[in-house]
């Protein structure tokens, strides 16, 4: 069984096989939908946060590439508050703009 999902850019494809199987992708896809989920938030807070459109602040993630920084640090960032994550956006941002 396939499953598909897409939100904005951003594509995902789901594979079931057998029970066992079945779980560790539904585990994945739940990981990986919390991971899109927290860059989400993090984009709009970052947006808010300096009086720009989402997409705007999306723009920056992508030229920046903190949205998979943030997918890759999720493990942390998702038991922080939202700010430290737009903290760390705004750190690397600053980093790679000088």
């Amino acid at each position: 069984m396939k499953a598909s999902s897409t939100i904005g850019k951003f594509s995902f494809i789901l594979t079931l096989g057998d029970n066992k199987d079945m779980e560790e992708n539904m585990e994945r896809y739940t990981t990986e939908r919390a991971k899109n989920l927290l860059v989400v938030v993090a984009v709009e807070e970052y947006a808010r946060r300096h009086g720009i459109s989402a997409s705007e602040a999306l723009g920056l993630f992508l030229k920046f590439d903190i949205t998979n920084l943030i997918r890759q640090c999720y493990e942390t960032l998702h038991t922080q508050d939202i700010y430290e994550c737009v903290d760390f956006a705004e750190d690397i941002i600053k980093r790679k703009n000088v």
